[in-house]
């Protein structure tokens, strides 16, 4: 009983465990090859919140592998790292955010960048943009803003090349 020590391990690892025993209860062979569940469950957390501050050593430990044995499954089943999947999310995020946020640190920190000088450098790296650059030239148009006389050529008037 002192392995189920909560300082050491967390209510989700027992839940965990406990799950992947029942599951192998029938079965002679113990060793868990497929980490699949576990994994789809990540990416989606992952998915909706980016900015969750997750170590690599934190989601094996969850899973209960190894760290390397971790990232090999997940870019097995992602095709991506877990971190490259992480932040790969978080700019995804940061480019929904951009043009409802005033400031390009206030996006940075929302999404889970430490400062932002690493966002930019990621963002770019990504987009292919700087975040003003893809801000400014993504803007959005209001859905009341009138459309300029002469922007619209009817179907009719034009001619076949």
């Amino acid at each position: 009983m002192q392995a189920l020590n909560m300082g050491k391990i967390s209510h989700y690892q027992i839940l965990q465990l406990l799950n992947c025993l029942d599951e192998t209860s029938d079965s002679s062979n113990w060793q868990l090859k497929n980490h699949t569940p576990y994994i789809h469950d990540l990416k989606k957390q992952l998915e909706l919140y980016p900015e969750c501050k997750l170590t690599v050593e934190e989601m094996a430990q969850n899973a209960f592998i190894s760290k390397y044995h971790f990232i090999r499954s997940f870019k097995a089943e992602v095709g991506l790292t877990p971190h490259q999947f992480q932040i790969q999310n978080r700019i995804r995020k940061a480019q929904r955010l951009i043009h409802e946020t005033d400031t390009i640190t206030e996006v940075a920190l929302t999404t889970g960048f430490c400062d932002q000088s690493h966002f930019i450098k990621q963002f770019e790296k990504y987009v292919g943009l700087p975040p003003l650059t893809y801000k400014y030239s993504s803007g959005i148009i209001p859905q009341n803003t009138p459309i300029p006389s002469g922007a619209l050529v009817p179907f009719s008037d034009t001619k076949e090349i």
